[in-house]
């Protein structure tokens, strides 16, 4: 037996195992001889048909029985020597007397990866802003206030006022003509304070009288947030059918207990801690982001081909989970699917990375931690469902030690919050890094793209230059029978 492994590139390997004849012969020879007591030949009787017969009539079966056999025998030594493979398959195999047998496997495996540098790499990030909590937490009892009002009809004025809710019949058009809105009854807040693509339009109803028709022009900016006004200059035509305000409710304990707090105090606490929470969170994915955005440009990360294409289909099919579609058309999965693999590639990039700083700092998963995190899940499992037997199931189904492995980069991440190298510089620094390291990366993307580009036309040329070989020699085998 010779058998090698051949380095295609830092995930792909090639394992080439060459068996004589020898080695094979007796398994062969049971195999033809198994056919040969089966078989029933005209003109011979059953099991004694010529061997050669039997070889010529069953070729393509008695080489799948020895394959077989050979897998069996010989696969689990190549896959060995090729190390922490994560997706394999047989790529070739060929067959004969002469020659003996010769199989290659292709191998897809982990990377090797020496060190992910934590404290060693040096992480920009912007300066934190100093926020206000009490001030948003005012803000946040400001929106709870409009939230809860109560709308009633004005009564003792026909003029538009800041604040007022009105419903209206509106017509704009562009300079074009082309209706960009056309609505009997359109209601709107009048505040100009609200920074979004009604802005314009509330600065010009204040003042305007209820019955009365109202002309009025806005250019609008050249901004996403104008939507279809955006970058257009439009004439309206609006008239108020009708004018409301809100009654706002006075933060009292009433208001409180209508969101189930007992008093203001303990109201206005809850959302102190809520903002503090998000603030925390929001800092925490701002350095998460920067480290891997940092990493990524220092360091290329191999992944491996299956990893991304999987990542990328279970992204497609959340995509369409939530657009109603209950199983993913493969069709429409393969239409998506160049959208979505760069994207895979560097979500596989920071899972990889995360499990080896797991590894290097010996991140394990207790059990209490693991129960901690399955015990939510429990009901989903079914009425009787246990603790116990929802571990056994998920440990049987092969996804236990996979939560475990999420679990465990989950506390990766928490380490590097912790013990990453954080600077913290004015937004024009960070800026202009963050540019930098962009078009690094862009640049390792292309190169990388190019040589999977050589590597897929080399693969090309391979398999036509084999399909040539079988048809040469098939031609030549049967001008060999005919003569």
């Amino acid at each position: 037996m010779d058998k090698k492994i051949e380095k295609k590139n830092e995930v792909v390997k090639e394992g080439i195992l060459n068996l004589p004849f020898s080695e094979l012969e007796n398994e062969y020879n049971e195999i033809v001889n198994e056919y040969r007591k089966a078989a029933s030949i005209p003109g011979f009787r059953k099991g004694k048909a010529p061997v050669s017969i039997i070889e010529g009539r069953f070729k393509y079966e008695i080489e799948r029985e020895l394959l077989k056999y050979i897998v069996d025998k010989f696969y689990g030594e190549v896959k060995k020597d090729a190390g922490n493979t994560v997706y394999e398959h047989l790529s070739d195999y060929t067959f004969s007397k002469k020659d003996g047998a010769k199989l290659k496997f292709y191998f897809e495996v982990m990377p090797e990866i020496e060190n992910i540098p934590l404290e060693e790499m040096e992480v920009k990030v912007k300066k934190e802003k100093e926020v206000n909590i009490e001030e948003e937490v005012e803000k946040v009892i400001e929106d709870l206030r409009n939230r809860y009002a109560k709308v009633k009809p004005v009564e003792d004025r026909d003029t538009v006022e800041k604040g007022d809710i009105v419903n209206m019949k509106i017509n704009g058009e562009d300079e074009e003509g082309r209706t960009l809105i056309d609505n009997e009854n359109f209601e709107l807040e009048v505040n100009p304070d609200n920074d979004d693509m009604w802005k314009p339009i509330a600065e010009k109803l204040i003042g305007v009288k209820k019955g009365e028709e109202a002309k009025f022009e806005i250019e609008f900016p050249d901004d996403e947030k104008y939507s279809a006004f955006k970058g257009k200059k439009a004439k309206f035509t609006v008239v108020v059918n009708n004018i409301s305000v809100k009654e706002m409710p006075e933060v009292d304990e009433e208001f409180a207990k209508t969101l189930n707090f007992d008093s203001v105090e303990a109201l206005k606490k809850d959302i102190k801690e809520s903002i503090e929470k998000r603030l925390k969170e929001v800092r925490r994915e701002e350095k998460i982001h920067n480290f891997f955005e940092k990493l990524f440009s220092e360091m290329d990360i191999p992944v491996p081909p299956v990893y991304a294409r999987e990542e990328a289909k279970r992204m497609i099919q959340d995509y369409l989970r939530n657009l109603g579609y209950n199983k993913a058309d493969e069709n429409i999965v393969n239409q998506l699917m160049p959208q979505y693999y760069m994207a895979a590639v560097d979500n596989v990039k920071r899972m990889i990375a995360l499990s080896k700083i797991a590894e290097m700092n010996n991140i394990e998963v207790s059990e209490e931690e693991l129960d901690d995190f399955l015990k939510p899940f429990v009901p989903q499992f079914g009425e009787n469902a246990t603790l116990e037997s929802v571990k056994f199931k998920l440990d049987e189904e092969g996804q236990l030690e996979d939560i475990k492995e999420s679990l465990k980069r989950e506390k990766a991440l928490d380490l590097i919050v912790e013990k990453a190298n954080f600077v913290e510089v004015d937004e024009k620094e960070y800026e202009e890094e963050h540019k930098a390291r962009v078009e690094k990366m862009k640049k390792m993307l292309e190169e990388k793209t190019e040589e999977m580009k050589k590597e897929r036309e080399e693969k090309e040329k391979a398999e036509e230059k084999k399909e040539n070989d079988k048809k040469e020699e098939s031609s030549d085998k049967g001008e060999e029978e005919a003569k």
